[in-house]
């Protein structure tokens, strides 16, 4: 792994903290756009997605089956407990998580960094593509939560 991943993997999740800083409840858990997720939402999803991607990452070490269909939050009944969640549990737990994953991933050796699952847009990945995936993903919810704060506080 990269040092530039396996940093990312360690710090890339406390940024949410910068961007919901002083942020009211209210505005975090209202959808300021009415088909899309409110911030919190967007935080739920990311915290279950911690627990998803870590199951793919252990099928992939397993050599269990690593076809994996498309992750929607909508068809996980999973994500609506996280859902239920205060911001701040979520938040605290997906630490938890990340920990884990970031101490788990960045121990792999070289033979497991290449363990391959099947992305069904994607194709064959590496764990090394997964984990960059997982993190794009992350950055790409972290890009949208920046967003819903710039177009919508006052």
């Amino acid at each position: 792994m990269t040092a530039s991943t396996a940093y990312r993997l360690w710090n890339q999740y406390d940024q949410l903290g910068d961007l919901i800083h002083g942020l009211s409840a209210a505005f975090i858990k209202k959808r300021h756009e009415t088909e899309k997720w409110s911030i919190h939402e967007n935080i739920a999803h990311l915290g279950r997605y911690h627990e998803v991607f870590s199951d793919r990452v252990d099928r992939i070490l397993k050599n269990t089956e690593s076809h994996f269909e498309r992750y929607s939050a909508e068809a996980d009944p999973h994500f609506m407990k996280w859902a239920d969640l205060d911001t701040a549990v979520i938040v605290q737990r997906t630490k938890l998580l990340r920990n884990d994953m970031a101490q788990h991933l960045t121990s792999l050796k070289d033979g497991q960094e290449r363990k391959v699952g099947v992305h069904p847009k994607f194709g064959e990945l590496t764990l090394l593509d997964w984990t960059e995936f997982f993190l794009l993903h992350e950055a790409h919810h972290f890009y949208t939560i920046f967003r819903l704060i710039k177009a919508y506080s006052t």
